[in-house]
């Protein structure tokens, strides 16, 4: 059972916390829309005094979201997995299973997963090679202008006509 619950607006009701409660989860529920992009003086403002006792449900849950552990909870919830599955669909081309059976398709799954962890190493790989200084200039700026060699580690393929 998880000690926290990290919940958007839509669930912030008392039905919603009086069953968190029941269940030994603390939850941390959304009180509105955070701004995107927050000044520096509200970024870094020191947390205020906590509220009084008889202050709203929706004042208190707004508090401890701001305090350090509220932040890191909710901020949990930032992390998703969209994007892999968008680079997966539009990028790898994977939009449906070949195999059938569970064991099949959980092996082609695993598969797809392989080619997008290579694919991102490559490109990470090559990344911190030219951001490092460790490319020779030549193929540093070979490997930006073509597609066609797909960055390999040599100066120019015979398809390149950089």
């Amino acid at each position: 059972m998880p000690e926290a619950a990290a919940l958007d607006a839509g669930y912030a009701s008392p039905a919603t916390v009086t069953a968190c409660e029941q269940r030994g989860i603390e939850p941390y529920i959304a009180t509105g829309r955070d701004p995107h992009h927050p000044s520096w003086q509200q970024r870094f403002a020191p947390l205020p005094d906590p509220p009084s006792e008889d202050a709203s449900s929706q004042v208190k849950m707004a508090y401890k979201l701001r305090t350090a552990l509220g932040k890191a909870i909710y901020g949990a919830r930032k992390c998703t997995v969209e994007p892999v599955i968008g680079i997966i669909k539009g990028v790898l081309g994977f939009r449906q299973f070949s195999l059938r059976g569970e064991l099949a398709a959980a092996g082609e799954w695993c598969l797809v997963c392989l080619a997008f962890n290579l694919k991102r190493f490559h490109t990470f790989f090559w990344a911190s090679l030219e951001n490092d200084g460790m490319l020779p200039a030549h193929w540093a700026h070979h490997h930006r202008r073509c597609s066609a060699c797909d960055r390999l580690p040599f100066p120019r393929s015979s398809s390149c006509r950089v």
